[in-house]
Formats: structure tokens, sequence, C-alpha cells
């Protein structure tokens, strides 16, 4: 393992990423929907899943009640949320070698911290940041600048992992390198993947990738 992996700073997106919790928001939504009398198409729910916005054109009359609808049915399914393969493996490798790491994410502190504890990942995270914490969300740097000036870490040994654009487009206007973790399991979940592909970052598919990447990475500095 290289040793210039020690003092590095690796922020992780949540949702899609450290843990496998699409399938639950998007089932949520559906249930959301449902209680509307609504239904949606596979690309609608993609859609619908990164532009809240969009809901109104499927006909929701109030996203707020929607919000807490859906909050409501996503909080059932925290018990069944589990983490990405090869995450486990990744987060203890990480935290031997001496990598800080914080969670960064959109989503409130209330859907996070159940999974976290029940997983027992709380010890290798130095911060939390969640949507509860910033005014601006992601892909606005934010959440990002929060984080990095909590941890007191080096912009330039500093890396943002996430599955969405926004996570990508954050990181590169934070002034820190992006890394796309775009398994096979997420494709059915992101409608923007070729434009997300386009943007300037590295990519992995599995988080077995992850260390030897950020090594190769830091040791051609």
């Amino acid at each position: 393992m290289s040793t210039h992996l020690r003092g590095a700073t690796l922020l992780m997106d949540w949702d899609g990423c450290l843990v496998d919790s699409l399938p639950y928001w998007r089932l949520s939504v559906v249930e959301a929907l449902a209680d509307l009398g609504i239904t949606a198409t596979a690309t609608q729910l993609a859609t619908a899943l990164h532009q809240w916005s969009y809901l109104t054109d499927l006909g929701v009359p109030d996203l707020n009640a929607f919000s807490q609808s859906l909050y409501g049915h996503f909080r059932a399914h925290l018990p069944d949320i589990a983490l990405n393969p090869g995450a486990q493996n990744a987060l203890e490798q990480l935290h031997l070698a001496g990598v800080g790491m914080a969670i960064v994410t959109s989503s409130p502190l209330a859907k996070v911290a159940p999974v976290a504890e029940r997983l027992a990942l709380r010890h290798y995270f130095q911060r939390i940041i969640t949507k509860d914490d910033v005014e601006q969300l992601k892909p606005h740097p934010e959440p990002l600048h929060l984080a990095m000036s909590q941890l007191d870490c080096q912009p330039h040994r500093t890396f943002m992992i996430g599955d969405g654009k926004v996570d990508v487009l954050a990181g590169n206007q934070a002034g820190i390198r992006s890394l796309w973790y775009h398994p096979d399991h997420n494709h059915d979940f992101h409608s923007n993947r070729a434009e997300t592909a386009s943007l300037p970052h590295h990519e992995l598919q599995h988080w077995d990738q992850l260390l030897p990447l950020l090594a190769s990475l830091l040791d051609a500095e």
C-alpha cells in the first residue's frame, strides 16, 4: 500500500455510492406517488430522483407534502439498506492507511445516522455533512468546502467520490479531484450517465478499485 495515502482526504457521497440505497429511494417515490394515484415509468422515476421539480410534471400538487410522505416511506426501508459491494473493505483499508474521511450528502442526517449506526460506520468518519448543515446542496461546492474546512485538509490531496453528476460537479467546483463511481447496478437510476461521463474526472466501477486508484494518483505527485 502506498505510503502517500496517509494524510490524504476522501469525501464520500452516501446514497448510491457508499450505500446501495437508490432502489429504496425509487421504491419510496413509487409508494408516495401511489398515495396520490400517480404512476410513473422507469425513465420518469430516474428523472424525478435527480430533478425534484420534475415531480410537478407528474402531477404532484405539493412538493413539501410529497417530501414528507416520501421520507415516511423511506424510513420504513432503512433497516434494509446495505453497503455497496466492497465498500466495507475499502473503508477499513483507507482507515488503516491514515486517509481522512467524511460523508457529504444531500440527505438529512435522520436518514443517514440510523444506517451508519447499524452498519458500525461512524468511527471511520471525522465528519458527516448533510443537508441540515448547509444552505446550498451539491452541485454547489458549499458542502465540500465545509467538510474540507472542518477536516483542515489540503485541496490537492482531497478527492470527492460519488455516483452522480452533482457529485462530480461539486468536486470540480470545490477545486478537488472527482471520482465517479458507476457500478452496473446503478445504471437504471441515472438518466444523465453520458453527460456525467463527459466531465473531467476519474472513474471506477467497484470499491475494490479505489485504493489502487488513489495510490496511483498520489504517487504521481
